[in-house]
């Protein structure tokens, strides 16, 4: 006996074994992939995809774009950012691109399309046939996004404390744009870790206390250009240093608690300095490339008087307390989710396209947040939409204080005891609870099946898998081989909790 699932229940190591030896061993389906390009269902003849034009003209490749057309999914009507990436990616690229550019943008024009490969379905009624494509799962895509949001704003309500919150935006002058674009690794750290010593150096040295803040770095304005600042949600109150009581900004001062509690008189002076004298250490360390316009700073002297104008200058911090009828973080939190994961744009805001001109929905918040449309060129669309491509492995999403760290579950284990609120279950404890991992039996778990979608027509039953779409990428074959082990797996468990949640005969 052995454990085929994360449930309670148990089932007969020979019992899987001879499903597998009926639906056919998955190395061999594998090969055969790789051999015709698709698998047949049982005795259903293979499909191939659907033949209509799309409105790309373009096609992702590792090195760039190529002007194979490529086919969306068959419910995808209206233009999308990766339309319009697909039409002027290989223009814009021509005029300088940085390879991660490159291959971000190959990904994001492959999304969902033949070119990463998925699974033609059939309904079981009215047999209407859909194609369904793998996404990229990139963290810059405007369509993958939506599931990584709703997944951070979860957690981040699980982590929130019964008190107070602030929502600060500390914004860079767009005096030094040309050096953050041609940096971003090292000034946009720097942005975090000077944005969390400007607002936690108070409370440190006059109450001794230890703040958290979640913060989130936001690079684009509503007209996609370049506006680089970060939002920060900030308790107010926190941990002394020995963690022996939590103290709140209500128990300090009677009135203007925000103010007196971050000293937010001095806070944008505070971020100013700590964030120039960073830039001229990492200018001393030779940690900034300065090329093309920026080679004549290369000399230190030169350097220093290129930010002394800024120094002189008030620079943009913005402090927004909670709302009356919303004490907690769910404000901004709902906010911030919109940034954590995705790009400049979202396919919403997308109005038209008509081969040269791109029009696009944007807020004018100096008017009272009017939504008026904007239109430009296709290929100032791409250039602009590139420069918000973060590096590698670079974190959009930060936590500092009592947040950060591999102690935090400790310290708000702490807060919650000292606020007398019990703790919170988490996520991982909840998957794990057994009302959430009973074996479904019959036919009641189908239609809600991920592996068994409900018909787009009919919507009423449920689709039956009838053949592998092989990717036409080497990347997208890597992603699309681990993806198809985990989907004929996943097939096999659900067919034995179907046969052993049967009576005996």
């Amino acid at each position: 006996m052995r454990q085929v699932d994360s449930g309670h229940k148990w089932e007969n190591v020979f019992l899987f074994k001879n499903l597998r030896h009926r639906l056919g061993d998955v190395q061999k389906k594998l090969q055969l992939r790789l051999d015709r390009g698709t698998v047949p269902h049982a005795s259903a003849p293979p499909i191939s995809p659907p033949k209509h034009k799309c409105r790309a003209d373009v096609t992702a490749t590792a090195e760039g774009l190529t002007g194979t057309p490529l086919e969306k999914n068959s419910t995808e009507t209206t233009t999308s950012v990766a339309d319009v990436l697909r039409r002027y990616g290989a223009e814009a690229l021509a005029n300088g691109a940085t390879p991660h550019q490159k291959m971000t943008l190959s990904r994001l024009t492959a999304c969902r399309t033949h070119a990463m490969g998925g699974q033609s379905w059939k309904c079981g009624g009215c047999r209407h046939h859909h194609f369904r494509y793998h996404s990229c799962r990139n963290r810059h895509c405007p369509t993958c996004s939506g599931a990584a949001r709703s997944d951070w704003l979860e957690k981040m309500l699980d982590w929130k404390l019964p008190v107070g919150y602030v929502h600060v935006v500390f914004t860079l002058p767009h005096e030094l744009l040309p050096l953050l674009l041609a940096n971003p690794w090292a000034t946009y750290t720097l942005l975090f870790h000077s944005a969390w010593k400007a607002l936690s150096q108070p409370a440190a040295k006059r109450f001794q206390l230890r703040l958290c803040a979640v913060m989130v770095l936001h690079t684009w304005g509503q007209r996609i250009n370049a506006h680089v600042h970060v939002h920060c949600v900030v308790p107010l109150g926190g941990l002394t240093r020995d963690k022996s009581r939590w103290v709140s900004a209500d128990s300090l001062f009677a009135e203007n608690k925000v103010d007196s509690f971050l000293q937010t008189a001095d806070l944008a002076d505070r971020f100013r300095t700590l964030y120039l004298r960073g830039l001229v250490k990492l200018h001393q360390e030779q940690n900034l490339k300065l090329a093309g316009q920026l080679a004549p700073l290369a000399e230190q002297s030169a350097f220093e008087a290129w930010l002394a104008p800024l120094a002189k200058k008030g620079w943009i911090v913005n402090v927004q307390p909670p709302p009356e009828h919303c004490a907690g973080p769910e404000a901004a939190l709902k906010y911030l989710a919109a940034y954590v994961a995705g790009s400049a744009i979202g396919n919403g805001r997308i109005v038209r396209d008509d081969g040269h001109r791109v029009t696009f929905r944007v807020k004018d918040y100096r008017n009272g947040g009017e939504t008026i449309t904007e239109r430009i060129s296709g290929i100032e669309f791409v250039r602009r939409f590139l420069l918000h491509i973060l590096p590698t492995r670079f974190r959009r999403v930060r936590y500092y204080g009592l947040m950060g760290g591999s102690d935090k579950n400790q310290n708000l284990a702490l807060c919650r005891k000292y606020l007398g609120v019990e703790e919170v279950a988490s996520g991982k404890e909840q998957e794990a609870s057994p009302e959430k991992n009973e074996p479904m039996s019959g036919d009641a778990f189908e239609p809600d099946d991920p592996l068994s979608p409900t018909c787009p027509k009919c919507r009423v039953c449920p689709m039956e898998w009838v053949a592998d779409i092989l990717p036409t990428e080497v990347w997208c074959a890597r992603r699309y081989h681990a993806w198809s082990r985990h989907f004929h797996r996943e097939r096999l468990l659900r067919v034995a909790r179907q046969l052993a949640a049967r009576p005996p005969p």
